[in-house]
């Protein structure tokens, strides 16, 4: 599994109004298939999810958005 990209988002809970930090990290299995990881930092009840994704779906969601971010990291 390979480490594509990776983001880290401030973002606020809309029911507790609390600040937490997201964290989305793409990941290429050997494979070909993508998997992308998503987390949460600084809720009470921190949230994680795993989910796979199709070729389609990247370009759907925008990998731009992901180089983007670790360009500027």
């Amino acid at each position: 599994m390979q480490l594509l990209a990776f983001r880290e988002y401030p973002a606020i809970d809309a029911q507790t109004l609390v600040e937490f930090t997201g964290h989305e990290r793409l990941f290429r299995g050997a494979d070909g298939s993508f998997l992308l990881h998503m987390s949460s930092e600084g809720q009470p009840a921190a949230e994680e999810r795993i989910v796979r994704l199709s070729v389609r779906d990247l370009s759907t969601i925008g990998l731009r958005q992901f180089r983007a971010t670790q360009s500027a990291a």
